[in-house]
């Protein structure tokens, strides 16, 4: 069953591409945890403004995009893909901060990563439910 022209399966599915940019982020500062200088990072988390322009603005025309965080040469000497990623931007609210300038706090970063757990845990349920229901109605059985 393709499902990928159906809303909520689009959305469920864009939210759990977000969780796993999360957490790719999150896996990057743990382990970057011990690297001199290292700045912790997070996902830019995605403004209803850009969601609504898409909806609004299906075809793709060109829109003025958000300015991004220039990336120091240091970082870039560090190999961090996270640091490069285009959606990350330096931790908000970095209370610790280590001897040698890192800011990687591990129990931040384990909180971060069971918030994500729950929330994808809570998505493929979604998901999954949706599914059963869609083949219940055009009557090929489901549950779930």
């Amino acid at each position: 069953m393709d499902t990928s022209s159906i809303a909520i399966f689009q959305a469920v599915t864009g939210r759990m591409r977000e969780l796993q940019a999360k957490q790719e982020v999150i896996a990057q500062n743990v382990a970057n945890a011990d690297t001199p200088g290292y700045q912790a990072r997070e996902l830019v988390e995605r403004d209803f403004s850009d969601v609504l322009a898409k909806v609004a603005n299906p075809s793709g025309a060109p829109r003025v995009a958000k300015p991004g965080i220039a990336l120091p040469s240091e970082m870039r000497s560090l190999g961090s893909q996270a640091a490069a990623h285009a959606n990350t931007q330096v931790e908000r609210g970095t209370f610790e901060v280590k001897p040698n300038g890192n800011t990687v706090v591990l129990e931040e970063q384990l909180l971060s990563l069971a918030n994500v757990q729950m929330e994808y845990t809570a998505l493929t349920n979604l998901y999954r439910k949706q599914a059963g229901l869609l083949k219940t109605a055009i009557g090929k059985g489901g549950g779930g």
